[in-house]
């Protein structure tokens, strides 16, 4: 699993994992995690690495100050540190990269920078080799039908070929609908569909064309 920069990927890193974790052994400091440091203004917006759900907000005196950790999947969690305020709560789900808070100097801190510890199993590991600017997607993806070759041959539709001196073309099928165009003696077009009202018959030709195939007992065209 891969995640986000939860500040922008051009940030100082002020103090690595390693350095973290030299600190806490030349120090003698047993209840220690590391993480990475980043030095950023305080007010920078700080985003979520991984979708996942917060568990805790808090807002500490010492320690990580007002920090936040979410759940995610594949039991990792990330904590956020010595932020100014969180815009999340406990139980919220969140997306990766959506943005929990905003940085400061709060808690045990020595100037403005977020500390950005991840944990797998509930033990601290490097996150530099995880980090991404961006995510690939985690939901599985629905399978595509592979695309059909364009066919060597297409079914031909019945024409009709036009036996009265000229025919309408008509927006609809009825003699009350707006003609659009004129069909000479002797043309032929392709039908789409046939339309019966009652003894008249209407042809479909076109996208709104239809002509008179017959009406009022007259015939105008002949199948071909």
């Amino acid at each position: 699993m891969n995640f986000l920069y939860p500040v922008p990927p051009s940030s100082v890193v002020t103090q690595t994992f390693q350095e973290h974790v030299e600190r806490a052994r030349q120090f003698g400091w047993t209840n220690y995690n590391g993480g990475i440091d980043w030095g950023i203004p305080t007010g920078t917006p700080v985003k979520a690495a991984q979708k996942g759900q917060v568990t805790v907000v808090r807002t500490d005196a010492t320690g990580y100050g007002v920090h936040v950790r979410i759940q995610h999947d594949a039991d990792y969690l990330t904590i956020y540190g010595h932020l100014a305020s969180f815009s999340v709560q406990a139980g919220s789900q969140l997306e990766a990269g959506q943005v929990i808070g905003l940085s400061d100097n709060t808690g045990n801190s020595t100037g403005p920078h977020l500390h950005f510890e991840l944990r797998h199993r509930n033990l601290a590991i490097d996150p530099a080799p995880l980090l991404a600017t961006t995510l690939e997607p985690t939901e599985p993806t629905e399978p595509t039908e592979p695309e059909k070759p364009e066919p060597e041959e297409f079914p031909e539709l019945p024409r009709v070929k036009v036996t009265a001196i000229a025919l309408n073309i008509r927006r609809g099928p009825g003699v009350s609908s707006p003609a659009v165009g004129l069909l000479q003696s002797g043309v032929q077009a392709a039908v789409m569909q046939s339309i019966h009202q009652g003894d008249d018959v209407w042809l479909q030709i076109g996208y709104n064309q239809y002509i008179a195939m017959q009406v009022g007992g007259q015939k105008f065209v002949v199948w071909v």
